[in-house]
């Protein structure tokens, strides 16, 4: 009949609201009429006796059929059951008032049994055939009845528990026909709108300072912050041309004795760092560097390929107003990977045996290279990580041997008979300089006194593979 179509979603009486719409697969849109929420406490086995159904109660004494149609929900919004099309669907009526419609053989990812968690059970407003061809919004007829009551719910037999449906129950009694009835449609169920919460601002989390406190100052003559200041204190001011700080409740009066960065009673060094990046796209090779000065500074080089290199104030020698000094590799035994690709390093090739005991002596075939020299340590590739190993260092070299202290520290014995052996030169001793684009320099003085200094310089020349 036509009236199968024109009443989907129709319950009882024709003006209660839906909660909501759902589509179904079969592209019928169905009224909500109501929604719970299950919770399945246990692994839940469905049985001829515990499966998912619907019941369906006709509740008029006049003609006509009710289905009860819905879906059972994961807590994703997946659908795992479906009590549509109505075709599925066992019809209650006068003769037969309740009817249970139960899912044959349901399985969830083809297993028989239902996981234990949150489910939602969405049961549609009935659909209801009251035997009569009418159009679209057509409710005339006699006995009334386009007013066929009845009910349908949708359920899980088993150990579940149910929390309150997000609507209130509809109370459903009869409604006697109208003398009078309207002639237009009854308008379609609003849809739910439910309200965005609003979310609280997110606490602020304090943020703690971490590291070495220092003061920075500013320079109204070069509108910046050219100096940093070890002193921590607690309040500063500037007056009667004096500058006061109180740190600890001590009040601290600056500028007014000889001795430079000594801060409450702690002596600081005065450092100064500054870069050497001078044709910034070509590698060179930064050889030494010159202070112009009154006084010689500890200086720390490092470059932008991972060298570094130190000069101790000591190692200056003073030249015509003038400070100089060689930059010195920073020595490391046994070398870092870093190390291996200095100039310092050369290869020996392959050794055809040796002696585990020590003195350990290394035997060779090749010719061993004037450039190799007693002081030198000895390396050998490991067969394992294939990484150079610190072997010892050279006490004596042979015709075709090499012979070494392999009680150093650091020193491990060769994991095959016939390693590949390397040598390297004490970084400190056989520095060549720090190779690199850009070199950043650290100089330091802390001695207290009172220092000058005007200019520093670099010997630099291009570096040629």
């Amino acid at each position: 009949m036509s009236a199968n179509t024109i009443y989907y979603g129709r319950r009882v009486n024709t003006f209660d609201p839906a909660i909501g719409e759902y589509l179904g697969t079969d592209g019928i849109i169905y009224y909500v009429g109501s929604r719970v929420t299950v919770k399945v406490t246990e692994q839940l086995f469905f049985s001829a006796g515990a499966a998912p159904v619907v019941e369906s109660e006709f509740l008029s004494n006049t003609k006509g059929i009710l289905k009860g149609l819905g879906v059972i929900l994961d807590s994703t919004g997946k659908e795992l059951f479906a009590f549509y099309p109505e075709s599925l669907i066992k019809p209650a009526n006068k003769n037969n008032p309740k009817v249970f419609t139960p899912l044959a053989n349901p399985t969830v990812n083809n297993n028989a049994y239902l996981l234990p968690g949150d489910y939602e059970i969405v049961t549609f407003k009935p659909l209801i055939d009251d035997n009569y061809d009418r159009s679209a919004g057509d409710f005339s007829g006699s006995g009334g009845h386009f007013l066929i009551q009845g009910s349908a719910q949708i359920s899980l037999q088993g150990n579940v528990v149910t929390t309150p449906a997000t609507s209130p129950p509809v109370t459903q009694t009869a409604t006697p026909p109208p003398t009078n009835p309207p002639p237009t449609a009854t308008p379609p169920p609003p849809v739910t709108q439910t309200a965005t919460p609003v979310v609280e601002a997110p606490t602020p989390t304090p943020q703690v300072p971490t590291g070495i406190p220092y003061t920075l100052s500013y320079s109204e003559g070069v509108k910046g912050w050219p100096s940093f200041y070890s002193f921590n204190p607690d309040f500063m001011i500037g007056m009667n041309n004096y500058f006061y700080t109180f740190a600890g409740a001590n009040l601290y009066r600056h500028n007014t004795n000889d001795t430079r960065n000594n801060f409450y009673g702690v002596q600081y060094p005065a450092k100064i760092t500054t870069v050497f990046n001078m044709d910034p796209l070509r590698n060179k090779v930064f050889k030494t560097l010159a202070l112009e000065s009154d006084s010689a500074w500890t200086s720390n080089m490092s470059t932008d390929i991972g060298q570094n290199a130190a000069i101790q104030n000591s190692w200056f020698e003073l030249k015509e107003g003038n400070y100089y000094a060689a930059i010195k590799n920073v020595a490391s035994t046994p070398a870092t990977l870093n190390t291996f690709r200095f100039r310092s390093i050369n290869g020996i090739g392959n050794t055809t045996g040796f002696n585990v005991t020590n003195p350990r002596i290394f035997n060779f075939t090749v010719p061993i290279d004037s450039i190799i020299a007693i002081g030198d340590f000895l390396y050998y590739v490991s067969d394992f990580d294939n990484q150079p190993k610190l072997a010892g260092v050279i006490t004596a070299i042979g015709t075709g041997t090499i012979t070494v202290d392999s009680t150093i520290p650091g020193a491990t014995n060769p994991t095959s008979n016939t390693p590949l052996m390397l040598a390297a030169k004490n970084t400190l001793a056989e520095s060549h300089g720090l190779l690199g684009h850009y070199m950043i320099t650290t100089i330091e003085s802390g001695s207290g006194a009172q220092t000058e200094l005007f200019a520093l310089a670099a010997d630099v020349f291009k570096s040629y593979p």
